[in-house]
């Protein structure tokens, strides 16, 4: 005589029996009859799953855009660390930058949609836009990567010499807007860029690298044109 356990365990599996095992739902054919069980037996969809539910009872709300915009620029910056050698960043030090920074009130209508392409932004900062991207706009403490080539100006505008520094598209430069990783001219001259833009940025000295200029490549008091191509911009972190 077989064990309650056992005779427990047969009726289960009979009740069981009109029940399709993946989803709980009766399997039968139009005539009432069970079909045969094929190999695979439908699972769950993602439009049967039941909605997470918070404490309240409420939905959950997503997380938020921000938050996960900052996560996605820490890896942006983790793997560019890697391939350049240096060091990662620490975590949270994008959310810091973008705290950090301020923006400074003669330069606060830097940027606008719909403004010519050449003009002349607070502190003498000139910018023209040779081509116009798509995207999201560059904005105080968007994050950013860019392509870029620099040269000293002379006197008369001209170019002197070969550029002193560059970025490439395969090794972008990336920033902060606003947060002081860049001189003041170049961060505040890509407010308004989309990716795929290309701007001419000339930045006065007092914008630049100072009186003392950056020697013996920069001398002092030395006018800056930045050619700056913007590959991808992040969310703003700070309103």
């Amino acid at each position: 005589m077989p064990k309650n356990g056992t005779l427990r365990k047969k009726k289960r599996l009979k009740a069981r029996r009109g029940m399709d095992r993946a989803t709980g739902v009766a399997d039968e054919g139009s005539d009432g009859t069970r079909p045969p069980r094929t190999a695979l037996a439908r699972g769950p969809t993602f439009a049967d799953a039941p909605i997470p539910r918070g404490a309240a009872g409420t939905a959950k709300r997503p997380a938020d855009d921000d938050a996960r915009e900052r996560l996605r620029e820490e890896r942006r910056q983790r793997k560019r660390a890697k391939r350049r050698g240096e060091a990662p960043p620490e975590p949270g030090s994008v959310a810091a930058a973008a705290a950090a920074a301020a923006l400074p009130d003669e330069l606060a209508p830097a940027w606008t949609g719909d403004a010519p392409a050449k003009r002349t932004l607070g502190g003498g900062i000139v910018i023209e836009d040779t081509a116009l991207g798509e995207g999201r706009e560059a904005r105080h403490a968007s994050s950013v990567d860019v392509a870029y080539e620099a040269f000293v100006l002379r006197d008369d505008g001209a170019v002197r010499g070969a550029a002193i520094d560059r970025a490439t598209a395969r090794d972008p430069y990336g920033f902060v807007v606003g947060s002081g990783d860049v001189i003041r001219g170049l961060s505040e001259g890509v407010k308004g860029m989309r990716p795929g833009g290309r701007r001419l940025i000339e930045v006065p000295w007092q914008y630049a690298y100072g009186a003392k200029g950056r020697p013996p490549k920069v001398p002092p008091k030395s006018r800056l044109r930045f050619d700056v191509q913007l590959l991808e911009v992040g969310a703003g972190f700070v309103s």
